[in-house]
């Protein structure tokens, strides 16, 4: 009887927040409410709810390839940030079925903290002692996201990882490498960073950013810190990258790095134009070609 009445008891599982972003004249935010089952839906799922909510045609997600939207949104950490969703509307005006936000909303406490940092400690490069008891639930799932990619110092990650303070203290990472220029850079004062502005889109050129992404990385090895590689999903841009790293530091095969890459991360899996790309940088940089698009689950 007592089992039962525990479970009459307890409370609804908390709903999901998402935070969405459209250009116009002037950015927009607004805030779509899920219930806590749907950070099991795909993400086309979400781009059609999303469209229905704000009473538009169709939406894209600029921050997210088409490659993802049979991927949850627990898998792409969709509503477990402040990071607001960038919705790309084709020109259309939405008409609000939900409140709508004049300014981004931050979460104070975080801001607060990262604005101390950076203004006692912008000199400094590296994390804070590890915090000491076990982590709290976000941090928990803030570890989740950060893959370990080679010998405790190379890590890949989304935008959770990157966003938590208490996890990056606890993999003593010192240096970050944000391949999304619109998450931001919140723990300037902590570590250092690397902003890499590149669009996961068909036509972004991700090889003009090879040069900077590997002496950035180098840098890291010299030093002998530890450094988180993320972009928004940690699956394109910042997995991109590493490859390239691995190419061109490591002297793998790229067939072979992505193997690595993909055992430690299950997400990782760059979109159609990155990959013939670096399948064009292997080439040149070690005389032949060993992957196919096929070998990176495109068709």
């Amino acid at each position: 009887m007592g089992k039962t009445d525990a479970t009459d008891s307890a409370d609804p599982p908390d709903p999901i927040f998402v935070v969405v972003q459209w250009s116009s004249s002037e950015p927009k935010f607004s805030k779509i409410s899920l219930e806590a089952s749907a950070s099991s839906w795909t993400l086309a799922k979400f781009k059609a709810h999303a469209a229905a909510v704000l009473q538009v045609e169709h939406l894209q997600l600029p921050d997210f390839n088409e490659d993802m939207d049979e991927m949850t949104l627990s898998d792409l950490s969709i509503g477990l940030t402040n990071v607001p969703i960038l919705l790309d509307l084709a020109g259309a005006e939405p008409t609000l079925a939900v409140p709508a936000a004049a300014t981004a909303p931050e979460d104070e406490e975080e801001e607060a903290e990262a604005a101390v940092a950076e203004a006692s400690e912008a000199s400094a490069a590296v994390p804070k002692a590890v915090p000491k008891g076990p982590p709290s639930f976000a941090t928990r799932k803030a570890l989740e996201d950060a893959s370990e990619v080679k010998d405790g110092w190379l890590f890949l990650s989304g935008q959770l990882a990157a966003s938590s303070l208490d996890c990056l203290q606890r993999l003593g990472i010192s240096h970050v490498m944000n391949c999304c220029e619109r998450i931001p850079c919140k723990f300037k004062g902590r570590l250092k960073y690397k902003v890499i502005p590149v669009m996961d889109t068909k036509s972004s050129d991700i090889r003009v950013y090879i040069p900077d992404a590997v002496a950035f990385i180098d840098e890291v090895l010299a030093a002998k810190g530890k450094v988180l590689v993320h972009c928004m999903v940690g699956a394109s841009r910042s997995v991109s990258l590493v490859l390239a790293w691995l190419v061109a530091q490591c002297k793998l095969p790229l067939k072979q790095a992505f193997q690595l890459v993909r055992s430690k991360r299950h997400q990782a899996r760059p979109n159609r134009s990155f990959c013939e790309q670096l399948m064009d940088f292997e080439e040149e940089t070690l005389g032949s070609r060993s992957a196919c698009l096929a070998d990176f689950f495109h068709k």
